[in-house]
């Protein structure tokens, strides 16, 4: 069943040396069964044939634009999509990852049902590279979770939100961008940003967002990812209001929050029973 409103959405693919899964990833935008998108493909500096791949895509099918620009990260791309979008709704998409084919409709329905919703978050699930399969989840949405106290809170200890779960109201977006001192975590300080300013949401229990795992995924690199996390959780402690910056500090102690230190020589160090359990399921 299509849908009769006129709601257009902006789907920003980045890509970084991507060849592999970029073909993938467009044809779960053109197989979509809302068909009022545009997509804005970013390469960040891509060395492989992502380029030629996109050229190939954009010919194909008019509603694709494609950007260049020098590799600065994922949060850079994403900012540089954002300064080239025309639609009502932002869809953020990697170059490997997916959708399913009705996350548009479903979506949009939702927002049919609920002019004021600004935020539509899906669940998700995670496939295997090799053969397309489910993977294991560490973590399953719930509605009650996605507030902001829990994102704050709970992120990466009881779960996460891929960024291509969110579907995002212009509205809901002014005065955010992603944080370009960040390599990894910045969608964690997004969502943050995001739900400080209270936006009304809706939860859609479906698995529409596919996120892909291999070998090459940021979450494989502890070194990185725990340094990216270090300086995150200083970005967020300055943002918080004082109340808030009290629970926040009880999370993570002062090591873990200033520490220059390397994940490997970190977790050696005395540290809580909660904080070295928030590792654990972090690395």
């Amino acid at each position: 069943m299509m849908n009769t409103i006129n709601n257009k959405i902006s789907v920003i693919v980045t890509c970084y040396n991507q060849e592999e899964f970029l073909l993938e990833t467009c044809n779960s935008l053109i197989n979509q069964t809302y068909n009022n998108w545009e997509a804005i493909i970013v390469n960040d500096g891509s060395t492989d044939d992502t380029e030629k791949i996109a050229l190939k895509v954009c010919k194909d099918d008019s509603r694709f634009r494609y950007y260049y620009k020098k590799n600065a990260g994922v949060s850079s791309a994403r900012n540089y999509g954002l300064k080239k979008c025309y639609g009502d709704f932002i869809q953020f998409l990697d170059g490997d990852d997916k959708l399913e084919n009705s996350k548009f409709e479903l979506s949009i329905n939702e927002v049919n049902k609920d002019k004021n919703l600004e935020v539509i978050v899906t669940n998700f699930l995670r496939f295997k590279s090799k053969n397309g399969k489910p993977k294991k989840d560490h973590f399953n949405l719930n509605d009650y979770q996605i507030n902001y106290k829990n994102i704050l809170l709970s992120w990466d200890i009881e779960f996460t939100i891929p960024i291509h779960s969110g579907l995002f109201s212009v509205k809901s977006m002014e005065g955010i961008l992603f944080n370009e001192s960040l390599k990894a975590k910045e969608d964690w300080v997004f969502w943050i940003q995001l739900f400080k300013k209270n936006p009304k949401v809706f939860f859609l229990n479906k698995r529409l967002a596919l996120y892909r795992a291999h070998k090459k995924n940021m979450s494989k690199n502890n070194d990185k990812m725990f340094l990216n996390g270090k300086n995150a959780n200083e970005i967020i402690y300055e943002s918080l209001d004082e109340a808030y910056k009290n629970v926040f500090f009880k999370r993570l102690n002062d090591e873990l929050l200033m520490s220059k230190t390397t994940y490997h020589d970190f977790k050696d160090k005395l540290l809580s029973r909660r904080i070295i359990s928030s590792l654990k399921k972090l690395f």
